[in-house]
């Protein structure tokens, strides 16, 4: 049960980063920073989408094993 529980807190966790490293400057802010920062901060953001991805793959091995083992 309590793997369960953690299993859909790791995966909705990692779908709210993934979600949250989709998002996009807006044109007011990219004009008004340097290249270096906008840079930075897409780093940033496309890191935030690895690690939600990998928080969601990683949540869904139990699952997986599960149905593999079929109790």
């Amino acid at each position: 049960m309590y793997i369960a529980v953690l299993t859909a807190i790791v995966f909705v966790y990692g779908l709210i980063i993934w979600i949250s490293g989709q998002t996009e400057l807006a044109p007011d802010v990219r004009k008004n920073l340097p290249p270096e920062a906008i840079e930075s901060i897409y780093e940033e953001l496309q890191y935030r989408c690895l690690v939600g991805l990998l928080m969601m793959v990683i949540s869904l091995f139990p699952v997986m094993i599960y149905l593999c083992l079929d109790f």
